[in-house]
């Protein structure tokens, strides 16, 4: 992100991750059923 940051000539990291980040629907069930694999 830093990179990518410095590259686009972003003063702030946080415009960077909104512009150029998001999560699908596949991805977020991904995770949760990731972290419910580490729960149990």
């Amino acid at each position: 992100m830093k990179v990518i940051q410095e590259r686009l000539g972003h003063k702030d990291i946080l415009t960077t991750m909104n512009l150029y980040t998001h999560i699908t629907k596949e991805l977020d069930q991904g995770e949760g059923n990731a972290f419910l694999k580490i729960r149990n």
